[in-house]
């Protein structure tokens, strides 16, 4: 018998991961630390020293390990084993809870022949890490077409993170300038193609290197500078306008409901401009 779904519903605001593990290592950053945060740490390397099993002979108790029955425990050491007994299993439930909220059905039935969260989690880096080449060259396929054609600079780049992450998860070379060349390439066709032809001049002729970090950094200051926050969060123009179209706000009250109505609508159609 599974958890109660209340418990399961506990973490349903922690990140699930996708079925086809795209964001396989932003879910098993944020997923450990979570389990960290539980003091799951032990557990989950499989250092969390398992309950001692106890067993019942006439009358008295005994640790399963005392097959000659030689030494009965009194009632404080039986409390004690008890008591630890209780708490393993608790935090083993826990960190099993979580997967389940969090894992695709489809990918925990994989899992819960495992007899403790440690093997469990174990079995789960084996299924979306090091994979083998042919998903190494899917995943190649897909990050080379990579393309930003609006929206959101920052869940683009986010986007080729993650991808970049998944390559050396599974056994694929991905240095940083190729990362670079990657930006560069995905940005070529767009409005920031130019600035960022600029950027890698300036940074040529200073003598420095040009890393991602540095790129990126410069990706999202340009697209707040040019964009304000649409480009860090696009729904943001959506809600201010939503604001400013209530009765009460001043700077509307000259124009018509028809009018209002609109504006909000040309801006929650600017807002919603494909990733890619």
């Amino acid at each position: 018998m599974g958890p109660d779904k209340s418990e399961i519903d506990k973490f349903s605001h922690y990140l699930k991961l996708k079925e086809d593990g795209t964001n396989w290592p932003a879910y098993k950053h944020e997923i450990l630390s979570h389990l960290y945060s539980k003091g799951l740490r032990r557990h989950l390397s499989g250092r969390a020293r398992p309950p001692e099993e106890l067993v019942e002979h006439k009358g008295q108790t005994f640790r399963a390990s005392d097959t000659d029955f030689k030494n009965p425990l009194d009632d404080k050491t039986i409390e004690e084993i008890e008591e630890y007994e209780d708490k393993w299993y608790k935090n083993e439930g826990l960190g099993n809870v979580i997967l389940i909220a969090t894992v695709p059905v489809s990918t925990y039935v994989q899992l819960r022949h495992y007899p403790n969260i440690a093997k469990r989690w174990e079995a789960l880096c084996e299924i979306y890490e090091h994979r083998g080449e042919d998903v190494s060259f899917d995943l190649w396929d897909k990050f080379n077409g990579l393309h930003f054609s609006g929206g959101s600079v920052q869940s683009f780049i986010s986007d080729m993170s993650d991808m970049r992450d998944q390559l050396t998860l599974n056994d694929s070379d991905l240095s940083d300038k190729q990362f670079v060349a990657a930006i560069r390439r995905a940005f070529r066709q767009s409005e920031y193609n130019e600035f960022l032809a600029s950027v890698c001049a300036g940074i040529r002729n200073a003598g420095r290197e040009i890393t991602s970090n540095v790129l990126i950094q410069e990706l999202k200051t340009e697209a707040n500078s040019r964009h304000g926050a649409s480009a860090i969060s696009p729904n943001n123009k959506t809600s201010e306008a939503l604001a400013s179209s209530n009765p009460g706000s001043r700077s509307n009250n000259n124009k018509s409901g028809r009018e209002k109505q609109e504006e909000i609508s040309r801006l929650q159609n600017q807002t919603q401009v494909p990733l890619r």
